[in-house]
Parts: structure tokens; sequence; C-alpha cells
């Protein structure tokens, strides 16, 4: 484009390519670079005085609008040079028009909503929705801003209600059914936005609009096992792992029993996993879950789901406790069997993240809302602390005080004799505490490290075992610092809840490529604890000198010493030859083949030539296509 200069400045802030600062969100880049001054105070955008005359600049800005509006591009590409510069230049209506090319409704009414606000509002919004350099100091939550914006979360509840209708329209037969074409791609991402903002408000009129929406587009009306719109049913689960409640688990969890499609419920599952860990960091929306008890009369016997020490689905006839589903009600009943089973293991789920919520909550700075437990079993089998003075706290079981400041007991905070008189209630009573709080581990501080104050050498050059120590690890929360056989020094923080410290991990390379990978040593081939995913490569014997190396990763018996890789001659197999003068001899890369994004399944594959696996004939099962290969 050839522009004048003011209008090639006009286009430059408004895409970020200038260098001028940023105060966002008190006053945009635009408004910087053209000279505006000063400041929101309460953080809301001002109308910002330019110091270029305004009639210039409405001039430059219908010549960049202008330009834009002659390109033949898409216009998504120009959006938010013609959503700020229209408002400058008076021509909403021309850029409003050029926009709405192929959006739906809905899209088309998120956009109505954007073009309703001034030019310093319009500016805040495409500098927080364009990239950032790697360097530039992250912006403040876009979601958080927008929820706050005029009409922002009008606008979401009108779309969500729109979207429910048309899925209703499309089962009724109303509007013919397309798979996939419930909604076209601005749509997707508008509903998305909108469900994004609702779940960070944690507005109350959205589970009943995901109640209708959800199942709605997991399922066909039709026998076919396609989806009207699988792409927004994923997007709508993603935003729920980044805002959960309760609520929008549970439709999530109906859309995934109605969808008939085999791969959707298994990467919902993948990500029902997140999403439960995500809801325990999130205390107030996670002790709205349920206690999950139920007591269901299935004909002449009654289903109870009980969550006293653990969940449990019994069956009775009348007084009596059977020892497993009656056959009459397997007989009878079998939809209705499956659900409750359903039912139990859901609960049992929702109990795993309550308990996690609570003891993520217990180290706090300031106390989650447990009253919102009260009549909750959960709560009769753990200790509580209740402040009945100022500064004086007592410790009862269960949740027996009212109207007083409440917190979980921490052994952390108690006397020795008072953390074993609270043993040896637990024991007594035969209690099963959801996790460990009167016998949980704490290691009080010794002289040394009351001296140090800041740091503690009590397991300094202690060796561990590093895989059963990740996984206890990762079973407390402690998460970062993965190694792996291609690691030789990592320096990694842990954090976990309740508290966050630094571990330094050294791991040498060893001599031996099956050592060095934390496996016995042994020659290659299929032993007995070896990782049972990839595939077995094997060498075809030949007359120059080699070396056979072990392979215990991966089932592969051929490994490459750094530095003298493998020859590779037209016609000719891969050979692996000895590491020529000056190549070290030591360090050894595993040469390992998987594919991506799935674990093998099935019984073990036999040993393969290794050009066979790179795909030059046809690997050994013709119904799995290798990456690469011709098949």
């Amino acid at each position: 484009m050839n522009l004048s200069p003011l209008a090639q400045r006009l286009f430059d802030l408004i895409t970020g390519t200038a260098n001028d600062p940023t105060y966002w969100p008190d006053v945009s880049q635009l408004s910087t670079g053209l000279g505006a001054r000063g400041r929101a105070g309460d953080g809301s955008p001002i109308s910002a005085q330019y110091v270029v005359d305004e009639q210039r600049l409405a001039a430059a800005a219908r010549e960049l609008v202008e330009s834009l509006l002659r390109a033949e591009r898409r216009p998504d590409e120009s959006f938010s040079v013609l959503l700020v510069a229209a408002g400058l230049a008076g021509m909403d209506a021309e850029a409003r028009a050029r926009l709405a090319e192929g959006r739906g409704p809905i899209a088309v009414a998120e956009l109505e909503m954007w073009f309703g606000w001034d030019v310093e509002r319009r500016a805040l919004f495409v500098e927080a929705w364009r990239e950032r350099p790697d360097n530039a100091a992250p912006l403040p939550s876009m979601s958080e801003w927008l929820s706050v914006q005029p009409g922002c979360m009008d606008f979401a509840r009108t779309a969500l209600e729109a979207a429910a209708a048309r899925v209703a329209a499309i089962h009724a037969g109303e509007i013919p059914y397309r798979a996939e074409k419930a909604f076209e791609e601005r749509e997707r991402w508008t509903l998305s936005r909108a469900v994004e903002l609702a779940l960070l408000r944690d507005e109350p009129w959205l589970p009943e609009l995901l109640d209708r929406l959800l199942p709605g587009i997991a399922v066909a009306p039709t026998p076919a096992k396609s989806l009207p719109s699988q792409a927004l049913l994923f997007s709508i689960a993603r935003q729920v792992e980044s805002h959960p409640t309760p609520e929008a688990i549970s439709a999530l969890r109906a859309a995934r029993q109605a969808v008939r499609h085999a791969g959707v419920p298994k990467h919902l599952d993948r990500m029902f996993k997140r999403i439960e860990a995500a809801l325990a960091n999130r205390l107030e929306v996670a002790f709205r879950i349920p206690d999950g008890r139920l007591r269901q009369a299935v004909g002449e016997h009654t289903a109870v789901i009980s969550t006293d020490g653990g969940v449990e689905l019994s069956w009775w006839h009348r007084d009596k406790k059977l020892k497993g589903v009656p056959a009459a009600v397997r007989r009878e009943h079998p939809e209705e069997v499956k659900r409750l089973r359903e039912l139990a293991k859901q609960t049992a789920r929702q109990q795993a993240t309550l308990v996690r919520a609570l003891e993520a909550g217990c180290a706090g700075e300031t106390a989650p809302p447990y009253r919102r437990l009260e009549g909750h079993p959960v709560t009769d089998r753990l200790i509580w602390e209740f402040e009945v003075s100022p500064g004086v706290w007592r410790a009862e079981l269960g949740l027996s005080v009212p109207d007083v400041p409440v917190r979980l007991w921490h052994p952390a905070r108690a006397s020795v004799e008072e953390v074993r008189a609270w043993r040896e209630v637990v024991q007594g009573k035969e209690l099963r505490q959801p996790y460990k709080q009167a016998f949980r581990e704490v290691y009080l501080l010794t002289p040394a490290e009351e001296e140090t104050r800041d740091h503690s050498r009590r397991f300094s050059n202690h060796l561990l075992r590093y895989g059963q120590a990740k996984a206890l690890l990762t079973d407390r929360g402690w998460t970062g610092m993965t190694l792996g056989h291609w690691t030789g020094m990592t320096l990694g923080h842990w954090d976990a809840a309740g508290g966050s410290g630094e571990c330094t991990a050294a791991k040498k390379t060893a001599r031996r490529p099956d050592r060095h990978l934390g496996l016995p040593p042994g020659r290659g081939g299929r032993r007995a604890g070896q990782r049972r995913s990839g595939l077995h490569l094997r060498q075809r014997r030949h007359p120059f000198p080699r070396r056979r190396l072990a392979g215990p990763a991966g089932r592969c018996s051929s490994a490459h010493p750094v530095g003298g890789a493998a020859r590779r001659r037209p016609g000719r197999r891969r050979h692996l030859h000895r590491p020529g003068p000056g190549r070290p001899r030591g360090l050894l890369a595993v040469l390992r083949l998987r594919r991506p994004g799935r674990e093998r399944q099935g019984p073990a594959r036999r040993a393969v030539p290794i050009d066979r696996a790179y795909g030059h004939r046809r690997p050994v099962h013709p119904d799995r296509s290798f990456p690469g290969g011709s098949g």
C-alpha cells in the first residue's frame, strides 16, 4: 500500500509495529503515539485528545480505510485496522459491511457490538488481541478486561441463547442437518469467547444454557455418528478447563454420554482429567460439588450410592444388603444399572476433586468458604479449627461450631502432644480421612536450619530413585523438573500447593547406553521390564566392522555413536560403524521410532529391517500406516 506518512503512521500504531510505549488498559498505544495525554485513575478508558489536527487525522484514516477496502485480501486480515480507522474516518458502515462478509449472524452481532464502542475502546481491544513479542511484558487478562466492557456480558448470554435455539431447530428438523456445519468458524470463536466470559464471571444463567447447548452439538439428529459441531464442543471444553465449574463439568459429561463418535469420548476423557485437577485450584466454586449420596428404587430393589469413607454403589432388598446387582434388576433394567454405575464413577471423581480442593486450601493465606460444606459427609472425617476468641483457635472433629471463623487443622501449627492425641482419636474411631491430615508428615526445623534461616541442607548429597520420587511428588501436586535420557544436567524449580522450593538434580551420562537410561545392563532385544512402545529395529549382517549396541529404550537394538552418524548409500541398507578417531565412544544417542500421539497397543511387533520401518516397503501391519511411509 502506498500511503501518506500520517496514514502509514496510523497503520503502524494500530498494528503494533510502531515503537511507541503502551499503557494498556489505561491509554492505548494509538493515543500515546498521536500525542494524547492523561490517564484514567479507575482503569476505564479515557477520551483521548490528539495533538494532530482532527481533520488531517480523519483524512489520513479515510485514506487508510479506502485503501484496505480496495485491497484484494480477506477482511479478517485487516480487521483490526478497519475497526479502529473506520471510527476515526467516520466510515463505520462501509467497514462493517466489508467485515460482515462470510460471517454468520452470531458473529455479525458481535461485530455490531464492537462498532458501537468509541475509538479509544476499539484501540485498546485490538491492542490486547494482537500478538506480542517474546520480550514484551505480558498484558493483564484479556477476558477480565472484556468482561467489564459495556454490552459484553449481555451479548454473551444472547449469543449462547441464539446458539442453543439453532441447535434445537436442527434437531427439530427446521434447519437441514450438515455435519460440522451448525456454526461457521467465526461463530465458533464468538461462542467460545462468550462461554469464557460467563465461566470467568461464574454467571448463574450459564449452567441452564450449557445443559441445552452441549448435548445438542454432541449428537446428530440422524443415526449418523457425526456431530453438528465437534469443533465447538472441544472449544467449550477448553474454556471449561481454564475456568472450571461443577455445573459446566456435569454438562460436558452429559454431552460425552450422548456422543456417538468413537474418538470424541476418548479425547474428552483426557480433558476431564485436566479439568478436575484445575477445579481443585478454584476453591470458590469447587465447594459447590454435591455430596453425591443417592437412594433410588429400581423395581423391587433399592440402589444406594454412599460416600462415607469411600464411594460405593450397593443394592438392597428391604433391609438386607446384597452382594451384587440382583439378577432381576440386571435383566429388566440394564440401562438403569449402567447409568447408576456411571453415576457412582462420576461421584468418585467429584469427591476426589473436592478432596484436592480441601488439601490445597489448607495452606492458603486466606481461609476458603468452608461453611458451604456444612452437611457434607466429608467434613465429619476432618479436623477443623474454630476461632472461639480473637487469636484463639480450638480444634474439633467436624464442622460442629457455628458462626465463627473456621479453617482446616494442620499438624504444622500444632504441638507434638496435640498431634499425637489427634492421631489416637482418628485410630480409635477408625476414621478414614479423605487425605492425610492427622498422620501428615511434618519435618521440624533443626538447629542448623534455624541458623541458616532461608535454606536447608538436610537432603544434600542424597541419592534417590528418580521415577519413584517423581511419581510421589506428582501425586502431592508438585510440578516441574522432568528428566530424560537426553538430559545432562538440569536445574528445576518445583512448585506445590502450600509452598515451593528449589531442587538441583544432576544426571551424568554413563558409558553404557542401558545404564544411562536407567535400565539393567544387557544386550538388545525383548527383555522383561523394557518399555513396549516403539519399533524393534534389527541390523543385517555386513562384512564391514561395526559395533553391536544394546538398545534398552523402545526395544531398539541399534544405536548411533554421537559424531559417528550412520551412513546411507543409494540402494543399500543403513549400517552403523565404529566411531572414527577423536569421536566420543561413551555418550550414545539411541535411534528410536515412535508413532506420534499414541501408545502402541496389542501384541509385540516382530523385528523389522530399518529401511522397512522408514517406509521403503510396506510396514508390518498394513492396516496401520507409518508416518512418512508409503503404506
